[in-house]
């Protein structure tokens, strides 16, 4: 994830985090809207009527009736080098020069919580 996205701010310092991925529609608007707007300016779980849940193995939370359930320990995390990016990519992704971190994770549990 970027350097400059809320999200990064909040896995920044945790051992571990979640992936919740929609299997029904009903979340279409909501990921459409989620993904315009940063957590900085709007509480996203509030406005968009999401609720959380606690996680079964991790202490990050997952989005209840959600679907499908990735929960993660961070195993390594590796800040891109720009040096070794391609001069097009550069211009076409990173003209700003906000970088990506990659995040590796241990899935510690899959599950479906719909």
């Amino acid at each position: 994830m970027r350097y400059s996205r809320y999200t990064h701010e909040l896995i920044s310092d945790a051992q571990d985090f979640s992936v919740s991925v929609p299997l029904e529609n009903d979340f279409k608007k909501s990921l459409a809207i989620a993904g315009s707007k940063s957590g900085r300016d709007m509480d996203k779980f509030r406005e968009l009527n999401l609720t959380i849940t606690p996680g079964q193995k991790t202490e990050a939370p997952v989005i209840a009736n959600c679907g499908l359930i990735y929960e993660c320990r961070i195993m390594y995390r590796q800040p891109l080098d720009p040096e070794g990016l391609d001069e097009t990519i550069k211009t076409r992704f990173y003209s700003d020069e906000d970088y990506h971190v990659l995040y590796f994770g241990e899935i510690l549990a899959c599950y479906k919580n719909d």
